[in-house]
């Protein structure tokens, strides 16, 4: 079985390793299966494992204040500059979106 990774950038990896985020949203359709899950921080493997308890896919536009806290952001305003900064490009509300949830293996 092959085991899933996430990448993120330096900042969003100590936000996950601290606890303040336990959701990615990832541009596009992608697949991730349920269990574990490598960390990458700029692209670079890490020690650090997660746990993949739920995988869903949505549209932008449908995102509330939860999730943005979910992901580590006050409000879905820093959410959307946060995506925009790591994707290089303007996000729209009927941009497909994956959201993954996930624990860290410790916990």
């Amino acid at each position: 079985m092959t085991v899933s990774a996430i990448n993120f950038n330096s900042r969003n990896f100590v936000k996950v390793v601290g606890g303040a985020k336990r959701t990615t949203i990832i541009l596009g359709e992608r697949a991730y299966n349920i269990g574990a899950c490598l960390l990458m921080c700029d692209g670079q493997p890490t020690p650090e494992l997660v746990q993949i308890v739920k995988v869903c896919k949505t549209r932008f536009g449908t995102l509330g204040l939860s999730d943005a806290v979910e992901h580590g952001y006050n409000n879905i305003s820093d959410l959307k500059s946060e995506l925009e900064s790591c994707y290089q490009r303007s996000i729209q509300l009927t941009d497909v979106i994956t959201i993954v949830r996930f624990e860290m293996a410790d916990d």
